[in-house]
């Protein structure tokens, strides 16, 4: 949908339009609404923005605290142990 040719602007227009109506639905801003290609990458994007969010509130010497269990999603547990290694 980002594309500049002819025929990527009617797919940036639909997009476009989709981000206005899912940003009324939920109240919000249509430049808060992100669409993701795959769940994976849902699940990447809220873990990391959801802890680097609460990194604003914590002293900077402390890490925020992620609690999972053994059922999660690969995903979800990828994405943990990527980011434990990184030491995020």
């Amino acid at each position: 949908p980002s594309s500049a040719h002819c025929f990527g602007a009617p797919s940036r227009a639909a997009v476009g339009r989709a981000r206005e109506q899912v940003a009324r639905l939920l109240g919000c801003e249509a430049s808060e609404i992100v669409f993701c290609g795959c769940g994976s990458e849902a699940d990447n994007m809220a873990l990391r923005s959801a802890i680097a969010l609460s990194r604003q509130s914590l002293p900077v010497t402390s890490k925020p605290h992620v609690i999972s269990s053994a059922i999660e999603h690969v995903a979800i547990s990828v994405c943990l142990d990527a980011m434990a290694a990184a030491g995020e």
